[in-house]
Parts: structure tokens; sequence; C-alpha cells
């Protein structure tokens, strides 16, 4: 098919293209149609959509979700019974838990953590091995861990992805991580935690390498990830004097007994007020 456009050129229409991507289009539409009528019905209503009505507020998203929670915590409901009967719950339904993941499930006002541990022989399988130990003598304040990790696929060793770690932790504040990367070569990672406020550190990550520059940045940045991660964690961590740990929680206590040598009695505390206790004067109080 051809035609002239209002400057005289002469286009041309590949008509069976055309046709051929009309039919795609109709068709992924009725596959999508008969997927959504025949799929099984999920309807989901959020807290405060049913129950509380504010007319039309000019809040939106999750700012009117947060209004809405507080109206309903402030209103007059009387004397409530227990708030948390004893019995079986529901915490989640088996659709929602994938092989080898982890959700996060929310009962009782705590946050709990349910895993499907079903799928025993994975296709690829990332193997590692650590131990932790401290020194002794002079140094006491000193501590090492080793870690050995490589990937398999289908049960052969997928090359290069072996690896070896000797980490050196010197105190509370420097850490020295030795890493052997076999063929690739060797590296050494610094990081130095220094407090500037009660529960806050500036942390710092150097590396030094005898390895290819995209490999040396592709580390760096997944030790970064990491440790981002990590952070997470701490920022909603609550401290316990005597935590109940489990077998799989390793030497975690070791580890606690060890770095306790790093605080004394005169350490100073963060109170309740938010000042510090034992707050030095200057430089010669530490």
């Amino acid at each position: 098919m051809t035609f002239r456009n209002s400057m005289g050129f002469i286009g041309y229409v590949n008509m069976t293209a055309l046709m051929i991507s009309i039919a795609i289009a109709i068709l992924v539409t009725i596959l999508y149609a008969i997927y959504y009528a025949l799929r099984p019905c999920n309807r989901i209503k959020k807290l405060g959509d049913l129950g509380l009505f504010l007319g039309d507020p000019q809040l939106k998203g999750v700012y009117r979700e947060r209004q809405i929670t507080r109206l309903a915590k402030l209103r007059r409901i009387g004397e409530l019974p227990p708030v948390y009967p004893n019995g079986w719950y529901c915490i989640a339904e088996s659709d929602e838990i994938k092989p080898k993941c982890i959700k996060e499930v929310t009962i009782f006002g705590n946050n709990l953590f349910n895993i499907d541990l079903d799928n025993t022989n994975p296709l690829v399988r990332h193997t590692w091995d650590g131990k932790w130990a401290p020194q002794t003598g002079e140094n006491a304040h000193v501590s090492v861990m080793h870690l050995d990790q490589y990937m398999t696929i289908a049960g052969f060793r997928i090359p290069l992805t072996d690896s070896h770690l000797r980490a050196e932790q010197h105190g509370p504040g420097i850490v020295h991580m030795l890493f052997d990367f076999g063929i690739l070569g060797r590296g050494v990672v610094l990081q130095h935690v220094t407090p500037q406020e009660p529960l806050q550190q500036l942390v710092r990550f150097k590396l030094y390498s005898t390895v290819p520059r995209w490999f040396a940045k592709f580390f760096l940045i997944s030790e970064a990830n990491q440790f981002e991660r990590d952070i997470w964690v701490w920022s909603n961590k609550k401290y316990i004097k005597s935590p109940i740990l489990v077998r799989n929680d390793g030497p975690i206590q070791k580890h606690r007994r060890w770095y306790s040598q790093f605080y004394k009695e005169n350490s100073p505390r963060l109170l309740p007020n938010g000042e510090l206790s034992n707050r030095p004067k200057s430089v010669y109080d530490w």
C-alpha cells in the first residue's frame, strides 16, 4: 500500500506487518481477559477504607491512613476485654510463602518472620564455612574471623567464585579484611567506625587490591550494599540484657563477652531524657 503525504513524499505501509501487530494486540487482550476472569479472587481493603467516613478528605495516601489510625485510637470505645485472646490464628497462607523466601508477619504487636525451607536441593548453592575466635595475651583486644566461600550450579563449582577472608577486628572501631580471590588477585578492606553521637556512627570503607579495577568496584559496592542492609536491622534493634539465643546464632555470646572489655563502669550511658551520664569535660577525661 502506498500513500502521498502533504509534502509530496510517497510512503509505504506493510499491510502484513500491520495486520500481524493488530492480531497480536487483540490476542494479548483476550488472554489477559481470560486470565483475569479465571484467576482466584483476592479482594483487599486497607485500614480506613471501611468503618470510618471523613467526607472528601484533603489528605491522600499514607497521610490519610495515619490520620484515620489516629482518629480510631482517640475515639471512645469503653472498657475493653483483653486485646489478644488465647488461641490459634492464621499468620500467613501457603501461596504467600515462596520457597526459600522470608515473609514478615505482624501479629500481637510483634514482627515475626516465616520461612519455607521445603526446597532442600536448589540448583544454585552458596557454600561457605567460617569461624571466629578472640586472641589472647597482648592481643586480647583483637579478634579474628576466617571465611571461605564458593558457589556451585548443579553440583559443579562455578569458576572465579572462590574467595578466602581473614578479618581482624582491632577494638571496636578498626577492622582489616584481607581477601584472596585466587587468580583474580588479593585485596584488603579497611573499615573504620567512628562514634559521633549516641546511636550514630560514621563508617568508612577503603579498598586496596591487585584485582582488576572493574572487579574492585563491583566488590566494594557489594560490600557497601550488604552493610546498608544491616543498618535496617540496627535501626529497629532492641537492646535486651540477657537475650534468648538459639543454636544457629553461632558464637554471638562469645563475641559479646569479648566486646564487653571495651566498656568500663564510668563509660557514658544514654539516659531516658536523651542526655549522657559521665559526659567527659575534655579530651583528658577519656
